[in-house]
């Protein structure tokens, strides 16, 4: 099956970023889980209908089979880009590597640019395991000896690649040194790296603190959504469900997030950032990458707190100097949804939020993104 993405616009959008596009036209060959097995940058209209056909062929075989045919041909460089192919969709670095090694070697005569493409891809691989070496080092330190300051930082351990346990290890000593009001947002962050028994412990001290707001168990659903233990979620938000004075919205927010946990879905929002995005964080700030996400993010985070002014008085008087909400944009002028994230928020004060973000002007172009922002709510 064919299909063409325009990568500037629409579903694109996602496209590009999930496969790393980085010229036009890009031909990328996936397998049945999407599973990236070739690419190719440009075409010749002469050439492509050979290359797809061949491409088609390589798709079918396993690692075992490319293998195979390798040892009749090996030096065929298409062959070999195809086991690079897997590797690179597999995440196995070392064997990326090796791959591209052999690409190298077996280049030759007309074949030099490949050999200089492989050549430079194993550098651009090398280098980026040596910055997320560095970076992993340093970040688990710092974490380690300030977990009450580290809550930003667990994006860049997820990208870099640290050792699981470890991982949850950090973001348990971050919960343990949050504030109350810290860990609705802190336990969203530890699904969004993979800290499944984190996001555990961090739920369960918000429904502690909060067993009579129903977003504490929306929140812990989730968490029990995201570890596999469906009945669990489904039984959860069933009684956060069943609570008294549940705002409209949020219980159809509730209703939705019911449905999608008997589906046993997770909430694709919640995923760990790339390695190039946490990057750009530590980079000068004209070398920064440009995402599309990341662009849509920073417009809320510039947008949004000088629209709150109004919801002042309500936050004031319930006690809020900040809180956390949960923005959804698509396709629309307005946002698609408001959610405001705070267990012991007052009715006035959510209605307040939620209406005036709902009724942002989402500027034309804008990528769509589902994100978590805190918000100052002063004057």
């Amino acid at each position: 099956m064919f299909q063409k993405y325009d990568a500037e616009r629409g579903p694109g959008l996602e496209a590009a970023r999930r496969y790393a596009v980085r010229g036009y036209p890009t031909l990328v060959v996936l397998d049945a889980s999407g599973r990236e097995l070739e690419r190719q940058l440009g075409y010749d209209k002469e050439e492509l209908h050979p290359w797809l056909r061949d491409a088609a062929r390589r798709a079918v075989l396993d690692d075992r089979g490319l293998e195979v045919e390798l040892g009749k041909r090996p030096g065929d460089v298409a062959l070999l880009w195809a086991v690079y192919g897997r590797a690179r969709g597999r995440g196995d670095r070392a064997a990326q590597l090796a791959a591209l090694t052999r690409i190298e070697t077996a280049a030759k005569g007309a074949h030099e640019a490949e050999a200089a493409r492989a050549g430079a891809i194993r550098l651009e691989e090398e280098l980026r395991a040596e910055l997320e070496a560095l970076l992993r080092t340093r970040v688990a330190a710092f974490v380690e000896r300030h977990p009450g300051a580290g809550s930003d930082l667990l994006g860049a351990l997820a990208a870099t690649r640290t050792d699981p346990r470890t991982l949850d290890r950090l973001v348990q000593r971050v919960v343990a040194a949050a504030p109350r009001g810290a860990l609705n947002e802190l336990t969203y962050e530890a699904l969004r790296v993979g800290a499944y028994d984190a996001a555990l412990v961090s739920a369960r001290k918000q429904l502690d603190a909060s067993p009579a707001d129903p977003n504490s168990f929306d929140t812990l659903a989730e968490v029990h959504n995201f570890r596999g233990e469906r009945a669990k979620a489904v039984e959860l938000e069933q009684k956060g469900l069943a609570l008294p004075g549940i705002p409209a919205s949020l219980a159809q927010a509730m209703k939705e997030n019911l449905a999608r946990f008997e589906r046993g879905e997770k909430d694709p929002a919640l995923r760990a950032p790339e390695l190039a995005a946490v990057l750009s964080r530590f980079a000068p700030p004209a070398s920064r990458a440009v995402d599309p996400r990341q662009v849509s993010e920073r417009w809320l985070r510039d947008e949004t707190p000088g629209k709150l002014g109004k919801c002042a008085a309500p936050a004031k008087a319930a006690g809020f100097k900040e809180a956390v909400v949960r923005v959804t944009l698509g396709a629309a002028a307005r946002p698609e949804r408001v959610e405001l994230l705070e267990p012991s928020a007052p009715a006035p004060l959510r209605k307040c939020i939620e209406e005036v973000l709902g009724a942002l002007a989402v500027p034309p172009g804008t990528s769509p993104v589902r994100t978590l922002l805190t918000l100052p709510l002063g004057g």
